[in-house]
């Protein structure tokens, strides 16, 4: 009776598939174009906005470009008020109907300096870019939604049907296979393969960190940048290294950023004596490990 029912609903499930599959090449083309509209006309009516608060109402609005599916530019001439970018850029895209999580960037166009970069969630957490240089110069301003527009135009069916097929399939294992609640709660170090290092176990493969038998999730960012430090204990690392090497190709944190991580990590690995993240002021981080350190 229970494989009957299962059967029926994968029987469903697959034609629902089959169906959307059908149309997701037109559907998928069209949507990437309606999304660069949007994203360019707010980027446009913000430029506005900009060059207004600038005095300047008759210079003429470059074309916004796409690099790549999620990531645009535009450049801009001028004295840009940082103090009000982030809400300006925030409000033109909302307009538009854009409510995506965004990361910003603002280049020098000469040299490719990042000279200003945030996220839509600093919005909410600080004040980013209050007081910066207003020198007259041309930028260019990124723009980047990391999530990826595949997911943004994911249909309601395609959701219900990864539900379905989740639960489904979860049932199925479920009924095939038992598991034995004492070693459900055998302890963690048992269970994990990874790099041992002072008094603590790091896992890579599963983002997690074992600081005297007490297990903690880490963040794909902050593995990232432990995975480095442990490549390279005990030495002096220049923050442009560490930002270049461990999150070059993502092309927009900025040294602010990696003293939040750097933070974080101190904080997950703080129970640990014996190891240690020293800043090295003007130059970068040293990973410290040895033994049992005040």
């Amino acid at each position: 009776m229970h494989n009957s029912i299962f059967s029926f609903f994968l029987i469903l499930a697959f034609g629902f598939a089959l169906e959307i599959n059908a149309d997701s090449s037109w559907t998928s083309h069209q949507g990437e174009d309606y999304f660069f509209e949007r994203v360019n006309l707010a980027l446009r009516k913000a430029a506005d906005q900009l060059l207004n608060l600038a005095g300047d109402s008759t210079s003429m609005i470059p074309p916004v470009r796409q690099i790549m599916p999620a990531s645009f530019s535009l450049r801009l001439e001028g004295n840009i008020a940082y103090d009000s970018l982030p809400d300006i850029l925030e409000n033109a895209l909302s307009t538009h109907g854009i409510n995506m999580h965004y990361l910003v960037s603002i280049k020098d166009c000469d040299d490719g300096q990042v000279l200003l970069g945030y996220s839509r969630n600093d919005l909410y957490s600080s004040v980013p870019c209050v007081g910066r240089d207003r020198s007259e110069r041309c930028f260019q301003l990124d723009l980047i939604f990391p999530s990826s527009l595949d997911q943004g135009k994911t249909s309601s069916y395609v959701y219900y049907l990864a539900l379905i097929g989740c639960f489904l399939i979860g049932l199925i294992f479920y009924q095939k296979v038992r598991i034995n609640p004492e070693e459900r709660r055998s302890s963690p170090e048992n269970k994990i393969d990874g790099v041992c290092f002072g008094n603590t176990i790091f896992d890579s493969s599963n983002q997690l960190v074992v600081v005297h038998g007490t297990e903690k999730t880490l963040t794909f960012r902050e593995s990232k940048l432990l995975s480095y430090f442990l490549k390279h204990q005990n030495q002096l690392l220049e923050r442009d290294q560490i930002l270049s090497e461990v999150w070059g190709d993502e092309g927009i944190l900025v040294g602010r950023s990696l003293d939040v991580f750097v933070s974080r990590l101190r904080k997950l690995l703080r129970s640990d004596n014996s190891v240690k993240i020293t800043n090295v002021h003007g130059v970068g981080y040293r990973f410290e490990v040895g033994r049992d350190m005040v």
